[in-house]
């Protein structure tokens, strides 16, 4: 059997994944093999898979380039990856507390980050009576919490009567027109800018009706 010939290291090792997957052969496009099990990826400075770890049964362990791999074991490697992607996401959604924000721009770089869609609150939070219940028997609430840990990011856009900052006025005006609401509350379920869903007034629903509601317009 051939011995596929291994580099010893990268000239520029930027990141490595902990992802550790099967035992498997990995072949060189000489067809060259070598058995091991896959440990990680290296990355270059623009993100790019350029090899993999792979770990020997004795413990030693290697970096294959990613250049010399066949096609196989590229597609192995790229999968691999992407479900170690996955996994990270899904670790930092279950360990992850939404918190309101009324910073438009926070909120669209929370949604990137996360790729969770942003729920935007349109109220008028010190004459909206409406808008009071709707905070009060759903948003409030520990179960609506819990949800938004991993399903959304929390955004307010206020219209209120007392006096507020101009930037913040001038935000939520330029929202109101992206976004028009016709009454209030009015909640938006959007990402990536698409409007997803869209629930104007509040007729009463539990945290747990509102929530299912929620949930049938999140792809």
């Amino acid at each position: 059997m051939k011995t596929l010939i291994i580099a010893g290291a990268t000239a520029a090792l930027f990141s490595i994944s902990a992802f550790t997957a099967e035992t498997r052969t990995w072949t060189n496009t000489e067809g060259k093999t070598l058995t091991g099990s896959f440990e990680g990826t290296v990355l270059d400075s623009s993100g790019q898979i350029t090899a993999a770890k792979v770990r020997l049964a004795n413990g030693q362990q290697f970096t294959l380039q990613l250049a010399n791999l066949s096609d196989a074991d590229k597609e192995y490697v790229s999968a691999a990856a992407q479900q170690q992607t996955e996994d990270e996401q899904k670790a930092k959604l279950a360990s992850r507390k939404a918190k309101w924000t009324d910073d438009w721009d926070k909120a669209q770089a929370e949604a990137k980050e996360s790729g969770l869609p942003i729920l935007l609150f349109m109220t008028g939070s010190d004459w909206c009576g409406y808008c009071m219940k709707l905070k009060e028997n759903v948003l409030d609430k520990k179960t609506f919490e819990s949800f938004a840990n991993e399903n959304l990011v929390l955004m307010e856009a206020d219209f209120p009567r007392a006096s507020q900052s101009r930037s913040l006025k001038e935000q939520n005006a330029k929202l109101k027109e992206q976004y028009p609401a016709t009454g209030f509350p009015t909640v938006f379920l959007l990402k990536d800018g698409e409007v997803l869903g869209k629930f104007v007034g509040y007729g009463g629903d539990s945290d747990d009706d509102y929530i299912a509601k929620l949930k049938a317009k999140i792809p």
